[in-house]
């Protein structure tokens, strides 16, 4: 089904079908104490218009981060016994794609999980949330400083390897590049973080 065709649901439907799938890999996903606020964060988080909460999405993104990076594999497994007829539609290293339904009379949705280390938690949350023109927008900004941007994290142009911390929240990626944070919603369009005037 191309993208132009593809089916868009309530909100409220992608959250659900997002909760039958956390209800299987739950006990594969990582927690942590959170390094700011002390409280324990779960690896798990819904990204792209869900999490922008547009009315009406195409399809559902989860951002999960494995309790163990060898528990990738189990993970993918729990996810495809919540997908219709068990079977993912595509399973790859570190990303897997299904259809998951409420219920036998109700409509398929697209889910795609992908993996990822603590260490790029903020940066591959920023880029599977979007919007698409919001990070193209951090990513020029990231080049005016030298700087890469990517899922991954951040890095200085012409080097190989990320800037330690830097893609590890979304806050973390703000203040390496220098903009304001935003909420998920406020991130739509053409719109892009400007510095307040003095």
């Amino acid at each position: 089904m191309s993208e132009e065709t593809r089916q868009r649901f309530r909100l409220e439907y992608a959250w659900d079908c997002a909760k039958i799938v956390e209800g299987r890999i739950d006990r594969l996903i990582a927690k942590r104490i959170h390094p700011f606020s002390g409280k324990e964060q779960n690896g798990w988080c819904v990204a792209g218009s869900v999490r922008r909460k547009l009315p009406t999405v195409k399809d559902l993104d989860l951002n999960v981060v494995p309790r163990q990076w060898l528990d990738i594999e189990e993970t993918k497994w729990e996810f495809a016994e919540a997908c219709v007829g068990k079977e993912l539609l595509s399973d790859k290293e570190k990303q897997a794609t299904g259809l998951v339904r409420l219920d036998r009379d109700s409509p398929e949705i697209v889910v795609e999980i992908r993996f990822m280390p603590w260490e790029q938690w903020g940066a591959a949350l920023m880029a599977w949330t979007g919007s698409a023109d919001y990070n193209e927008n951090c990513r020029g900004v990231a080049k005016k400083k030298g700087l890469t941007l990517n899922e991954h994290g951040i890095r200085r142009i012409g080097e190989d390897h990320y800037i330690p911390g830097a893609g590890a929240s979304e806050a973390s990626v703000c203040r390496t590049i220098r903009i304001p944070w935003l909420h998920p919603w406020e991130r739509e369009g053409s719109c892009f973080p400007r510095r307040p005037s003095a």
